[in-house]
C-alpha cells in the first residue's frame, strides 16, 4: 500500500485533485483481511453478510472442531468488526491530510455619503504552503493507515487462536468430567462395599470411614468438573459471539487428539520476521518522522495566501494578483515537532520491549511444546500401560482371592487419576502448539504463567521420549 518514494509527491497531488473519493471505502481493512490471509489461511467476514451466514450455518450444523471455531470466530465476533472497524480511524486521517486548502474569499463594501456608487473589493485567495505540504501529510497518514492494517490483522489472528485455545480447553474440561464420574463410580462401590463390610464386622470402622471420606471428596471434584466444563463452554461461546439457542445447541466434535509430529524450528527469528506488532511499530515510528519534518516545515517556512483580486470604483473594475504572507516570527511549529519526536522514541522503546517479549515468548513456546509431547507421549506409551496392568493383576488377584476388594478400587482410581494427568497433559500441547501457530502468524499470545502440568515426570518423559526416537 506504501507508494513508491520516486513517484510519491506527483501522485499525491493528483490524488488531493480528486478530493477524499481516491481513497477507498476499504482502504486498510481490504489489506488486513489478505493479510490475515494469507499468514493463516482464514478468511475474515466481509460486507456479504449472505455468504457469511450461510457459512456460520453450515460451522453450526456440524460437530465443532478447534479449526471450524477459529473460522466461525472471524465471522461472527463482534471483537473482529471491532478491530476491522479502527482501520477507518486511520482511512479518515489519509483523507483529511489529502485535503486541498479552501479557498479563502473577502469581500469589501466602501459606501460614500451623498453618493450613489459603492466601491466594492473581492479578494480570493489559497493557502500556498498547505497545498504543497500534502504529500508530507500523506505520507504520514499512509504510514499511519498501514500500521492500522498490520494492528487489526494482529487482532484478528489473536482472536481466531483464541478461539481454538478455548475450545482446547472446553474439550479437556469434558474429558476431565468424564474421568470424574468414573472416580466418583469407583469410590461410591468402594464405601458402599466398606460399609457392608463393616456391619458384617469384617473391617475396622477406619477403614470405612477413610472409603467414605474418599466418597464425599469425589462428589466435590465431580460438582468442580462440571462447573468447569459449563465456565469452559462459555468462554467458547463469548470467543465465537454466539448466544441464546446458538450457545446451547452446538455440539463438539471427539476429545482432544494426541500430541502429532508438530514442529516448530527456528521459532525465535521466524517470530521476529513475522510479527505483526513490530511491523506496525516501524510504520508508526515512520509516520511519527514524517509529522517531524512537517512540523519543521510547517513551521520554519512563511504561510503564503496567493490568489487574485477585484475592485470596483467610480464604476470601473480593476484586476491583479493578491499575496498575503505569515511570517512565522513568534512560534516555529516547536510544539508539533516535539510531539512528533517523543511519538517516534515512544514507538522505538515499544519496538524493543516488543521485540523483547516476542524472543522470549518464542523460546518459552518452544520449551512447553517439546515438553508437553515428550510426557505425553511417556503417559501414553508407559504409565497408562502401566496402570492398566496394575488394574488387571489387581482384579487377577482379587479373582484369586489374594487381594482384598478396596486395593482393586485402589487401583482403579489410580488408573483413572493416572488418565487425568494425561488429559492435562495433552491439553497443554494442543493450546501451547496454538500460541506457537499465531506466533508464526505474526501475532504475539501471551506468555502463560501457570505451572507446567506433571512437572514430576517430566525428566522420565524426555528419558523415554529419547530413548524410543534414538531407535
Amino acid at each position: 500500500m506504501k507508494l513508491d518514494a520516486p513517484r510519491f509527491h506527483a501522485a499525491v497531488l493528483l490524488l488531493a485533485l480528486a478530493g477524499s473519493g481516491c481513497v477507498a471505502s476499504n482502504a486498510g481493512i481490504a489489506a488486513a483481511r489478505d493479510t490475515v490471509h494469507r499468514r493463516s489461511g482464514l478468511r475474515v467476514a466481509g460486507d456479504e453478510s449472505g455468504d457469511a451466514a450461510r457459512a456460520r450455518k453450515e460451522i453450526l450444523s456440524r460437530p465443532l472442531t478447534a479449526d471450524a471455531a477459529a473460522r466461525l470466530a472471524l465471522l461472527n465476533s463482534a471483537d473482529v468488526h471491532a478491530a476491522l472497524a479502527e482501520v477507518g480511524v486511520a482511512r479518515a486521517g489519509l483523507v483529511t491530510a489529502l485535503r486541498l486548502p479552501n479557498p479563502e474569499v473577502e469581500l469589501a463594501a466602501n459606501f460614500h455619503p451623498g453618493e450613489d456608487s459603492v466601491d466594492l473589493d473581492l479578494d480570493a485567495t489559497i493557502d500556498v504552503l498547505d497545498l504543497l505540504l500534502v504529500p508530507l501529510r500523506a505520507s504520514a497518514a499512509t504510514d499511519d493507515l498501514d500500521a492500522a492494517a498490520l494492528e487489526a490483522a494482529s487482532a484478528v489472528l489473536g482472536i481466531a487462536f483464541r478461539a481454538k485455545v478455548a475450545f482446547f480447553e472446553y474439550q479437556a474440561a469434558e474429558q476431565m468430567l468424564e474421568l470424574r464420574k468414573t472416580v466418583l463410580y469407583a469410590t461410591s462401590q468402594s464405601a458402599d462395599l466398606a460399609g457392608k463390610l463393616l456391619e458384617a464386622g469384617n473391617v475396622p470402622e477406619l477403614d470405612a470411614l477413610t472409603e467414605r471420606a474418599l466418597f464425599e471428596e469425589s462428589r466435590i471434584a465431580l460438582t468442580r468438573a462440571e462447573e468447569r466444563a459449563r465456565a469452559a463452554r462459555e468462554r467458547v461461546n463469548v470467543a465465537l459471539g454466539l448466544y441464546g439457542k446458538e450457545a446451547t445447541a452446538w455440539r463438539a466434535s471427539d476429545r482432544l487428539a494426541d500430541p502429532d509430529a508438530f514442529e516448530a524450528p527456528q521459532l525465535e527469528p521466524r517470530a521476529l520476521e513475522a510479527s505483526l506488532q513490530l511491523a506496525a511499530l516501524r510504520k508508526r515510528y515512520a509516520a511519527s518522522a514524517g509529522r517531524a519534518n512537517l512540523g519543521w516545515a510547517n513551521g520554519l517556512l512563511p504561510r503564503v495566501g496567493a490568489g487574485v483580486g477585484a475592485e470596483r470604483e467610480d464604476g470601473e473594475w480593476g484586476y491583479g494578483p493578491r499575496v498575503a504572507i505569515s511570517v512565522p516570527l513568534f512560534y516555529q511549529g516547536q510544539g508539533a515537532v516535539a510531539a512528533a519526536d517523543a511519538a517516534r522514541a515512544a514507538a522505538e522503546s515499544r519496538h524493543a520491549a516488543v521485540a523483547t517479549t516476542v524472543r522470549a515468548t518464542a523460546r518459552s513456546l518452544t520449551f512447553r511444546l517439546r515438553a508437553a509431547r515428550e510426557s505425553a507421549l511417556f503417559y501414553k506409551r508407559t504409565l497408562l500401560p502401566l496402570r492398566d496392568r496394575i488394574l488387571e493383576e489387581s482384579l487377577r488377584q482379587y479373582n484369586a482371592m489374594n487381594l482384598p476388594p478396596f486395593q482393586v478400587l485402589s487401583a482403579k482410581r489410580d488408573q483413572v487419576e493416572a488418565a487425568e494427568d494425561y488429559v492435562e497433559l495433552v491439553r497443554e500441547y494442543w493450546i501451547t502448539r496454538a500460541q506457537a501457530e499465531l506466533l508464526m502468524a505474526g501475532g504475539l499470545p501471551e506468555m502463560r504463567d501457570e505451572p507446567f502440568p506433571s512437572e514430576g515426570s517430566g525428566g522420565e518423559a524426555g528419558e523415554e521420549s529419547t530413548g524410543e526416537e534414538g531407535h
